[in-house]
């Protein structure tokens, strides 16, 4: 009896001697670094130029600028950024092309915690959790999440970016003047990839 691995070894093998195309697909992650105004008040636009043929949920943290001498423990790449005092006022929505994800924007650190879980397939998780409690995710552990799947978890169902749609991440009253705003925001994409492998040739597809 043929192990199930071998079995699939050899229709690889028939479908690339076949003169066909073996298709998989893949996750991906793409991280992009914006840098802030110091006289943002609190509200920016990321841009997101990018051309996802399926894009599944973005995240995007913030830092402020670290200490010039190095000095401390808190590090951009373990410390995220949140002005305390606009715990209520902050405010986000992620716009692609005509669509916005979600239709209003999420206001408050509690919604925003609810749609990061959401993002994550932790939202109604008994089983699971970030490991992050409240206090901490409204000081240093801030982190955004939009969930554009059309159908949670489901391979394949996330936007499709193409056509050429602008991409922007709307944030506003994240802090107010210049030693409460975020200097630094880094956005990390997760899309979905297609390898397609033929006799001679190996291509990959966004």
């Amino acid at each position: 009896m043929k192990s199930l691995s071998g079995e699939l070894q050899e229709s690889y093998n028939a479908a690339l001697l076949n003169g066909t195309s073996l298709k998989m697909p893949i996750k991906s992650w793409e991280t992009i670094v914006n840098y802030l105004p110091s006289d943002s008040s609190g509200s920016f636009d990321l841009a997101i130029s990018k051309n996802y043929t399926r894009l599944a949920t973005l995240f995007a943290v913030f830092n402020q600028n670290p200490p010039s001498d190095n000095s401390g423990k808190a590090k951009i790449v373990n410390t995220n950024y949140f002005p305390t005092a606009s715990a209520e006022t902050v405010s986000y929505a992620l716009h692609m092309g005509s669509r916005r994800v979600p239709d209003n924007d999420v206001r408050g650190t509690s919604e925003a915690w609810w749609r990061l879980q959401g993002a994550l397939g932790l939202a109604g998780s008994l089983a699971h959790s970030t490991s992050v409690d409240e206090d901490s995710y409204k000081s240093d552990c801030f982190c955004l999440g939009a969930d554009v799947e059309r159908l949670p978890m489901v391979m394949a169902s996330g936007e499709n970016l193409s056509t050429g749609q602008t991409i922007f991440l709307k944030v506003k009253g994240m802090g107010s003047t210049t030693s409460d705003v975020p200097r630094r925001a880094t956005i990390c994409a997760h899309f979905e990839k297609v390898i397609s492998i033929q006799d001679t040739v190996v291509e990959v597809f966004e």
